[in-house]
């Protein structure tokens, strides 16, 4: 699931600095830090170089606020310092059979992992061969 495919801010905004411009490119706003307001909304607190601003996501319904629950979570953790264009365009795994799955970054990082052990076994297999 997609922060995009449930209720949020498309153009985050707050105050300016004087002499500051309003930044509407998305890649530019930083995540620093996530605050979770109540059970339906969490609130992004984004940075760009002059401005600071809000941004929130909202749950609908049940489903909506597990979704919150974890993404909380997987912001705080991983996220801080991404820029909010990356963020409303991650693919977030939650769960499902009772098991977390994992987000997009981190399943192509689990693959690269294990193909790397596999090199790393048919090394050591033709290594004992030619012993």
């Amino acid at each position: 699931m997609k922060i995009k495919d449930i209720q949020y801010t498309k153009n985050p905004s707050g105050s300016i600095e004087p002499g500051g411009v309003f930044e509407m490119d998305n890649k530019k706003k930083l995540l620093l830090s996530v605050i979770r307001e109540n059970d339906r909304t969490l609130k992004l607190i984004l940075k760009t170089d002059k401005n600071e601003m809000n941004a929130y996501v909202r749950a609908e319904n049940a489903e909506e606020e597990k979704f919150l629950d974890f993404l909380e979570k997987e912001l705080a953790g991983k996220f801080i310092g991404k820029s909010y264009d990356e963020i409303i365009n991650t693919d977030f795994q939650i769960w499902k059979n009772g098991k977390k799955n994992r987000t997009k970054w981190e399943n192509e990082t689990k693959h690269e992992t294990e193909w790397k052990n596999e090199k790393r076994h048919e090394t050591n297999w033709k290594n004992e061969e030619k012993r």
